[in-house]
């Protein structure tokens, strides 16, 4: 965890960078910048056919300044997870698709799990996610008194290591429940998913709250959970777990605005329902 991005990955980073820890990339203190793209909705459906490699995203990057000096502040960004999966391929030697399918989803049996690598479809049975859209937008469809655009069909190399996994809500459940039940990460590795860093968020100043892979969530009654959230133009899921088991989650939404605020509070019901006592 306290081994260097710089020593395994030389020339990745711009040599006036500091060096960068793995266990920092893992729990989003690294400091590392995200990559000027373009963020509208406009932008991702002109170039949702795009692809990207790792190289070229982590390129766009380093353009920019550090955020802020490692260890020191905590700062959600992708640019950690395609370093990390980066990484996974060096050490390896093979790719970080291979690495996840070898050593999780086959093992634990997510026989309906996938990444898709470079693929615009989604294999077998499978939902359509649509994004709402004004009237008059390209290969819009009515839909009540709204219009949308199927984003089903689509690259999500533009996400890479940190969030290009297909899965369903049954295999969801399986590894959460492997995940916390020691049977995916060894016993020392695991304390890590479970430990929050004591930095302020960068931005804000509040209290960190991602862990190394995980979030924190305090909810009333004092329920302290553990899990994921992620969402992509047309759906959004999330998984999580009290540490003991005694309380899980798993959700999947296929939400006509994923990526708004009112998505959020509706997927917090969600999780308040399931938690509650």
């Amino acid at each position: 965890m306290d081994d260097t991005v710089q020593r395994h990955l030389p020339g990745l980073l711009p040599g006036s960078f500091p060096p960068v820890e793995i266990g920092q990339l893992l729990n989003h203190t690294s400091g590392l910048p995200s990559p000027k793209i373009g963020d509208s909705f406009e932008w991702v459906y002109a170039t949702r056919f795009k692809k990207w490699t790792p190289q070229e995203y982590v390129g766009e990057a380093v353009r920019n300044p550090m955020e802020f000096a490692p260890g020191t502040q905590q700062h959600y960004v992708d640019m950690n997870t395609f370093v990390a999966g980066l990484l996974i391929e060096k050490v390896t030697g093979r790719s970080y698709e291979h690495e996840v399918t070898t050593r999780i989803l086959n093992p634990l049996g997510m026989r309906n799990s996938h990444l898709p690598g470079d693929s615009i479809r989604i294999r077998g049975r499978h939902n359509h996610g649509y994004q709402v859209v004004p009237k008059g937008f390209q290969n819009a469809i009515e839909y009540g008194r709204q219009y949308v655009v199927d984003m089903t069909v689509s690259r999500s190399t533009s996400t890479w290591a940190s969030g290009d996994l297909i899965s369903t809500t049954a295999g969801l459940e399986t590894f959460i429940k492997a995940l916390f039940g020691g049977k995916v990460v060894p016993s020392a590795e695991l304390v890590h998913m479970f430990t929050v860093p004591q930095v302020p968020t960068y931005g804000t100043g509040d209290p960190a709250m991602h862990t190394s892979g995980m979030s924190r969530l305090e909810l009333p009654g004092g329920i302290v959970a553990y899990g994921k959230t992620g969402a992509r133009y047309g759906s959004t899921a999330g998984i999580g777990a009290t540490r003991d088991l005694s309380h899980t989650i798993v959700y999947a939404v296929n939400s006509t605005d994923a990526k708004a605020v009112g998505q959020n509070q509706r997927c917090m019901g969600i999780v308040l329902a399931a938690f509650a006592q």
